[in-house]
């Protein structure tokens, strides 16, 4: 009989020990399958996912079309590009193969979960529970007698003599062939990802790249637009800079806060941003060709006032409104008696708009976590560990985090089913 111990009953924990389950089960193997879960309910953190709904995969890239299988490849390569590094890309590569976010849909439909796909290619269940999923994974593991433990946090590990022996508490100690570490990242600790899993590979020789928050908006110091919070921007380009140097651009939706900004332009790009950096917003989708369409909107709508013309340029009325108030710009004046500095300093807001990052997100409320263990020790073919055989890793412990959209939770999948196949071979 082969023994395999799963910690962690979160999404990438419990496929796992469906996979070790299902594949031993395929090959005629005798397995004991234990999964260890230091809070008293399993899947706490799967359970506010998207809000509660549970996003758990992105169909957006996927071609109609994948007969010849090519299209098929390419859609792959596009799914990658949403994840933090292309380091991080060619290490889920192999695991997005055998697993794939269509694998991931018939694999919920199979479990008799029905799911619905939003026009961005977002796929969640029908009724938007997230329950319904952790309900399926859960029936599933009684289904092939994997025993679930919960309020059974474990303390150590130690490997000797081929074994691994786990002690649960401060004295029970049991001996597994396999182990599996899928505990998560350190976000959102009070779900029960604090961290613990860095702990355990560390002291079995694992490397930890530097935790930090991930999908998280930004607070900024002296937000001017903090009055205007709850307003959504679309396709926003945004900049970061620091020390005078361009560190990324990119455009998306933007959401203004209470403290700062958020939204998918800043969130997908949070595990990039530092605090102190210098974080610039171009809202009239124009750039440099801003300046001109004011001047000539100035010229042919002279009889109409200031905040109208910033409007038809582009800029949202509150947004507009805001930015000439703060400018101390009197939007009722007619375009005609417009002043050329007042049209450059209406250009510099709408196109440059700058404010310093006071903190780029805290463990308390990001969505995942960027770093966690090294991905150069674990084998991308099957997520076992380099240091030492029969250790295994998956999900957001390893180094590894996506875009919101899904992303995180299919690598969650991907790297669980590999990892757990590969526990009982």
């Amino acid at each position: 009989m082969i023994s395999v111990a799963i910690l962690g009953a979160g999404p990438a924990g419990l496929i796992s020990a469906i996979s070790a389950a299902e594949a031993a089960g395929s090959r005629k193997i005798s397995a004991s399958i234990v999964v260890f879960e230091k809070n008293p309910n399993p899947g706490r953190k799967l359970l506010i996912t998207g809000s509660g709904q549970c996003n758990l995969t992105n169909n957006s890239n996927e071609s109609a079309d994948t007969s010849e299988g090519s299209s098929a490849i390419e859609d792959l390569e596009k799914f990658l590009t949403h994840y933090g590094s292309r380091e991080q890309a060619r290490f889920l590569k192999t695991a997005f193969y055998a697993f794939t976010n269509r694998d991931t849909v018939n694999f919920f439909q199979r479990l008799g979960v029905p799911l619905t796909e939003r026009e961005d290619g977002k796929v969640f269940p029908a009724s938007f529970h997230a329950a319904d999923i952790l309900t399926a994974l859960i029936q599933r593991c009684y289904d092939l007698k994997v025993e679930i433990l919960c309020s059974a946090p474990i303390s150590l590990i130690e490997f000797h003599d081929n074994e691994f022996s786990l002690q649960t508490g401060k004295s029970a100690t049991r001996v597994f062939q396999k182990i599996i570490i899928a505990v998560g990242g350190c976000t959102y600790p009070a779900t029960g990802s604090s961290g613990d899993g860095y702990l355990l590979a560390e002291k079995l020789g694992h490397s930890i790249v530097s935790p930090k928050p991930a999908l998280s908006g930004i607070s900024v110091l002296h937000h001017k637009l903090s009055s205007l919070s709850g307003i959504s921007l679309e396709n926003i380009d945004m900049t970061l800079w620091r020390a005078g140097k361009k560190i990324l651009s990119a455009s998306g939706d933007m959401l203004i806060t209470h403290t700062g900004f958020s939204g998918p332009v800043v969130v997908n790009n949070s595990r990039a941003i530092q605090n102190g950096d210098e974080i610039v917003f171009d809202f009239s989708h124009q750039g440099e060709n801003f300046l001109k369409t004011l001047q000539e909107q100035a010229q042919i709508n002279g009889n109409s006032h200031i905040a109208t013309l910033v409007q038809k340029c582009g800029i949202p009325k509150r947004v507009a409104n805001r930015i000439l108030e703060i400018n101390q710009i009197d939007g009722t004046e007619k375009c005609a008696e417009i002043t050329k500095k007042n049209l450059r300093i209406i250009n510099e807001a709408c196109t440059a708009w700058k404010h310093t990052v006071a903190s780029s997100g805290k463990n308390t409320s990001a969505m995942v976590t960027a770093g966690g263990v090294s991905t150069k020790e674990i084998h991308p073919g099957t997520m076992q560990s380099r240091v030492i055989p029969g250790l295994f890793f998956a999900g957001e412990v390893l180094d590894i985090d996506g875009e919101t959209g899904g992303y995180n939770l299919q690598a969650a999948f991907s790297t669980g089913m590999l990892a757990g196949k590969n526990a009982v071979l």
